[in-house]
């Protein structure tokens, strides 16, 4: 039976020893207490033991995936982040990589997924993203002594024509006057509601999506944002805010009689609107198509916010504080 220790090195850094085939080895591990290392050195203890651990040069991609989102990404990464990984590893780079042993990996193989992902037009920071994954994982390898060199590390993916800026979009005086006046003749006040706090506070898509009954002050006119509801996988999931703080601010006239009005009799836990996050998105997307509006994006509504904000003569400083910075 094999057995192993733990000790802290003088930079800080955890070591752990074991045996293998009756050969000692150690590895060197990035986390931050003792007991962190001791879970780590007691599992990789026990599949010693069982026989269970692979040997580096047989250990295929899709083992090395593995063992990468169990033990690293799961554990440190949020649960969109993880998401967004797997789709990216089940649509385009476990069909090519998955099947092969890690060490048998090169730049050609990489470049073989490049190529897919250029001929579905995929843009460069798209095809970056990938690559990026790739050498994340290549890089869990590395530091579990796996192999020494990571193909994906020095791959550079310049700019194709299909890279496209996203601006910003920001409604003028006028233009926000025709929207003010569509949204007096549209029949979905659910919607309504949603545009004009939007308009009236800057909040984020999945903050708006996230208030409660609870989040609205009457008394002192504030609202406080302290979640962010988000689509995970299709599946509306409630998360921290983006910078993982809450944050409270004063509302005007305007924005304190719709809250008033919704919140009437609702339950201090209950959600605002409890509908998919995405549904709001798809919902504005028709809004303004329909009364001939310019296109824009939800999220732009957060910076014509902080425009409307400025015209007032409210410096950037408590705009950021108040909004929670941009973009």
């Amino acid at each position: 039976m094999s057995n192993g220790t733990v000790y802290k090195t003088e930079n800080g850094t955890y070591r752990i020893r074991y045996q293998k085939d009756g050969v000692r080895r150690s590895k060197t591990l990035k986390v931050k207490t003792m007991t962190e290392a001791k879970m780590i050195l007691n599992k990789l203890v026990t599949e010693v033991n069982n026989n269970t651990v692979q040997d580096p040069v047989n250990m295929t991609f899709y083992e090395l995936t593995k063992l990468w989102l169990e033990n690293h990404a799961e554990p440190n990464l949020s649960p969109t982040t993880v998401v967004s990984y797997k789709v990216m590893l089940n649509k385009e780079i476990l069909p090519v990589l998955g099947d092969m042993t890690i060490t048998s990996i090169n730049k050609i193989n990489i470049q073989e997924i490049i190529n897919s992902l250029r001929e579905q037009e995929r843009t460069s920071k798209t095809i970056r993203k990938y690559v990026l994954a790739i050498s994340a994982i290549f890089n869990y390898a590395i530091e579990m002594d796996f192999m020494k060199y990571n193909p994906a590390a020095t791959i550079k993916i310049r700019s194709n024509s299909l890279d496209k800026k996203t601006e910003m979009q920001i409604y003028d005086h006028d233009e926000l006057d025709l929207l003010f006046k569509a949204l007096d003749n549209e029949p979905n006040k659910v919607l309504v509601d949603m545009i004009l706090i939007d308009l009236y506070t800057g909040l984020r898509r999945g903050e708006i999506m996230g208030l409660m009954a609870q989040d609205y002050n009457a008394e002192e006119k504030t609202l406080t944002i302290s979640r962010n509801r988000i689509s995970v996988a299709g599946v509306p999931t409630i998360k921290d805010t983006k910078n993982h703080k809450s944050r409270t601010f004063l509302l005007n006239t305007k924005c304190c009689e719709i809250f008033d009005r919704i919140c009437e009799g609702m339950k201090e836990d209950e959600l605002l609107f409890p509908i998919h996050p995405d549904t709001f998105s798809k919902n504005f997307k028709k809004f303004l198509k329909k009364n001939n509006l310019k296109d824009i994006r939800v999220y732009d509504l957060r910076h014509t916010n902080a425009s409307m904000l400025h015209s007032e003569g409210i410096d950037y400083a408590t705009i950021a504080a108040r909004i929670g910075n941009l973009p």
